[in-house]
Formats: C-alpha cells, sequence, structure tokens
C-alpha cells in the first residue's frame, strides 16, 4: 500500500511540474479595481520635463499563472481543513462517549450474569417462601 501511495505521489508530482513548465508567463495580479494591486509596487511617474508634479502609479506585479493556480488550491487545501477539523474533533468525543457507555453496559451485563438469577433460586421472589414439592 506504502509503494502505491508513493508512486502516486510522484505521477502528481509529475503532473503538477508539467503544468508548471506549461504555464510560466506573467499576468498581472489586480484586487478587486483596476488600480488597487494585491501584491504589487507604486512607481513615480513623472509628466513632462516643465511639469513639477509627480504622480505615484500602483502597478501589479506580474507573477506566473502556475503560482496563482498553486496558491489558490493551498488556500482551498488550508481552509477546507481547517473546516473539517473542528467535525472530525467532535466525531471523535461523540465515539468516545459512546465507547465509555458501551463499556458500562458490557459490565452491567457481565454482573447480571455473575448474579443468580432470582427465577433460578429455590426462594419464591413474591413473598420469600421455599416453592412447595409435589410429592
Amino acid at each position: 500500500m506504502r509503494i502505491i501511495k508513493v508512486l502516486l505521489g510522484l505521477v502528481i508530482l509529475g503532473l503538477f511540474t508539467m503544468f508548471a513548465t506549461a504555464n510560466t508567463h506573467t499576468i498581472p495580479l489586480n484586487f478587486l479595481f483596476e488600480n488597487q494591486s494585491l501584491i504589487g509596487y507604486t512607481a513615480i511617474q513623472s509628466g513632462p520635463s516643465s511639469e513639477t508634479q509627480v504622480t505615484p502609479v500602483t502597478t501589479p506585479r506580474k507573477i506566473p499563472v502556475f503560482l496563482l493556480v498553486y496558491s489558490t488550491f493551498l488556500i482551498g487545501f488550508l481552509s477546507s481543513s481547517i473546516l473539517t477539523l473542528g467535525i472530525h474533533r467532535s466525531i471523535r468525543r461523540k465515539l468516545k462517549i459512546t465507547q465509555k457507555q458501551l463499556a458500562e453496559r458490557d459490565m452491567e451485563l457481565m454482573n447480571f450474569k455473575q448474579i443468580d438469577h432470582p427465577l433460578d433460586s429455590s426462594i419464591d421472589p413474591a413473598n420469600g417462601i421455599l416453592p412447595i414439592q409435589p410429592s
């Protein structure tokens, strides 16, 4: 089983590498609006030599496509892992409670089997008198 997991991991790694090499071109990454970049830098753009005013322009940094796709998958994986962690913990807690209750019931059953059943004894449970033996 371990060999199958290693081979599957190598195949997935190969597919990721092929995807990365096929998508190395860069794209600008803007955040919500055109002039607001998520990761970028501010460039100083000066006008003609007669103007002294300098205008800052936010230019989005260009990143490779495969980094964008990989980071999206990574964020999705991490967020789903965090969300399922709470569900997993609650299920384990319920399992422990159920196992504890089952162990208590097993002990009750063992104690019940060790005690003689009242109908099997020679004393009548209703009034504590020995039953009449037919002759």
